[in-house]
């Protein structure tokens, strides 16, 4: 199978991916064509392009790692042009373009759509979620997270809450792990959302299971993610 990915920052965790799992990857989209050109180079991608539509028509599969705000028409040409779709999350910066795109697929059965949830693959949090499926649920689950990566966009305290991501400064990657271990969907949320765009919040999550998860997810200058 060839895999094209659009995106060239995070999208580039997709090559290797796919390529031990046995597929070719052979396109490459980013914006910068000078930039693109150099990694495809250097990843031994065979095409590197800014035009998405070429990439798309060039592969059986499509990885959508480019910018969240791009992301909604990304899959939709790809579902129009009948191919499969690996999109990265957020997968929109709103819940009513998701809900419109968990349509579109739900409206092309033959071809398979799914979204990244790379925290779920981490040994340690695969291995706690089989150890906490076989107890009762989880009543209270607190997370704290120091990351390096987030409020990559500024901290002026003008422009947009989201900027060009609905992440939120990387809070959807611990948040989606969070929930996952806990088992139960939010039925109610507080929050307090800190930036411009927001790179800090605090929340509070009520679960179906009855559980509460609060998770605090600072930006931190030091660079990585600490916390636990």
């Amino acid at each position: 199978m060839r895999i094209g990915v659009i995106g060239t920052g995070w999208g580039l965790m997709h090559v290797g991916a796919f390529r031990a799992a046995g597929a070719e990857v052979t396109a490459l989209a980013g914006r910068d064509a000078d930039k693109t050109r150099r990694i495809a180079e250097r990843e031994g991608v065979p095409l590197a392009t800014t035009d998405v539509a070429h990439l798309i028509r060039s592969v059986d599969a499509v990885v959508v790692a480019s910018p969240d705000a791009a992301h909604r028409a990304h899959v939709e040409q790809a579902l129009a042009a009948g191919r499969h779709v690996l999109v990265e999350k957020p997968i929109t910066r709103t819940a009513a373009d998701a809900q419109d795109l968990v349509r579109l697929a739900a409206a092309a059965p033959d071809l398979v759509t799914a979204v990244n949830f790379p925290y779920r693959m981490l040994p340690p949090v695969a291995g706690l979620h089989g150890w906490l499926s076989s107890r009762e649920p989880i009543r209270r689950g607190v997370v704290t997270i120091r990351n390096g990566f987030a409020g990559a966009e500024g901290f002026s305290a003008d422009g947009p809450m989201m900027g060009q991501s609905g992440d939120f400064g990387g809070v959807s990657h611990p948040l989606d792990a969070a929930l996952w271990l806990m088992g139960g969907r939010p039925v109610w949320v507080e929050a307090d959302l800190a930036g411009r765009p927001v790179h800090s919040a605090l929340l509070h999550i009520g679960l179906s299971t009855g559980g509460v998860l609060s998770l605090n997810h600072l930006a931190a200058p030091e660079p990585g993610i600490h916390g636990g």
